[in-house]
């Protein structure tokens, strides 16, 4: 693998391996942490009638968290 793939791929890794999902009583909430040594950019679609949460992308720089607040049985990627 070439070093720019394989620097690509740890970062998706990095990223994937934070997702951490809780569930409250009036929805949910997402808790993105960027594990990484470098920021990220986490991009967030809405599925067919559900919002798409904080404009569809951030930036997460390295060690920051961000938490989501997502209606319920909200559907997206």
């Amino acid at each position: 693998m070439p070093a720019s793939s394989s620097s690509s791929f740890f970062l998706l890794l990095c990223l994937l391996s934070s997702f951490s999902v809780m569930i409250s009583g009036y929805g949910e909430q997402l808790i993105l942490v960027n594990n990484c040594n470098e920021s990220i950019w986490p991009g967030m679609l809405g599925g067919a009638g559900h919002p798409t949460p904080n404009a569809g992308g951030f930036l997460l720089t390295s060690g920051q968290e961000v938490v989501i607040d997502l209606p319920q049985k909200w559907s997206g990627r």
